[in-house]
């Protein structure tokens, strides 16, 4: 495989010291004209609900117990870390288990 020559860059002249500001070139903040929007991928996520009544709303949480485990979901995403968790539906007082899939970046 033969590697292409690399472009020969020219240095860039330091500004001289005399020159006021409003002698110098402008050029414009930002994105470039007619440049495309970034696409982003669209999260949902939908909020843990009772089973009891289907409320939304928990005290806070409470007995977390959080353990270093490695896996792949069923939608291919990884996790290294699982934390379990209880709360109280403030609609019917009914104790709820929670557990999240958490991918934690090492330190």
């Amino acid at each position: 495989m033969v590697k292409k020559p690399r472009p020969q860059v020219k240095p860039i002249p330091a500004k001289p010291a005399n020159v006021a500001k409003a002698e110098m070139i402008q050029t414009p903040a930002g994105r470039p004209a007619g440049s495309a929007n970034r696409h982003y991928a669209d999260l949902v996520v939908l909020p843990p609900a009772c089973p009891m009544c289907e409320g939304t709303n928990f005290t806070p949480r409470q007995q977390t117990i959080s353990r270093e485990i490695n896996g792949t979901l069923l939608d291919g995403r990884i996790y290294n870390r699982i934390v379990w968790s209880k709360a109280r539906c403030t609609g019917c007082g009914q104790w709820v288990a929670f557990r999240e899939f958490h991918l934690v970046n090492p330190q």
